[in-house]
């Protein structure tokens, strides 16, 4: 007799893109908002590192999803730059598109999790006494929520 494995086919679960669309000034914040996150989760895992206190596993865990979080978010940050580079490109040699300022459109899996990223950001802004800052802040998170939410 001759043992047979059969390979079950397994389903991925795939994540979805989805498309939002700014203006470069409100994809400008977002990218700040990524950034003061990226920083905060870098930080706080260089604290883990440094416990003592915390069983090695679930250091490990912990560790790697944080270092999974960030490369989502440069991902995402990535992407945004990336549109905001291709919507400057026609801009840059066409007179006519040269004066107009039109939303630019990200496609990414991981836009819903901006509201909160920028509500923080918002916050830190508040704290730290950019007044100014944290209500334009404010703004972005209003039109990034009311667009998440129309889509759930």
């Amino acid at each position: 007799m001759s043992s047979q494995t059969a390979e079950v086919p397994r389903s991925t679960p795939r994540t979805v893109a989805v498309e939002m669309r700014l203006l470069p000034v409100e994809w400008r914040a977002v990218l700040f908002g990524l950034g003061s996150f990226i920083l905060d989760l870098q930080h706080a895992a260089q604290e883990l590192e440094e416990a003592e206190a915390i069983a090695l596993p679930t250091l490990a865990t912990t560790l790697t999803a944080f270092h999974m979080t960030i490369r989502t978010t440069l991902s995402l940050r990535a992407a945004i730059e990336t549109a905001l580079e291709r919507n400057q490109s026609p801009q840059r040699y066409n007179r006519a598109k040269a004066g107009t300022v039109g939303r630019v459109a990200v496609r990414h899996a991981s836009l819903s999790v901006l509201p909160s990223i920028l509500d923080d950001a918002a916050q830190k802004l508040r704290d730290t006494g950019h007044a100014a800052q944290a209500e334009a802040m404010r703004a972005v998170f209003h039109k990034v929520q009311l667009w998440i939410g129309s889509r759930g």
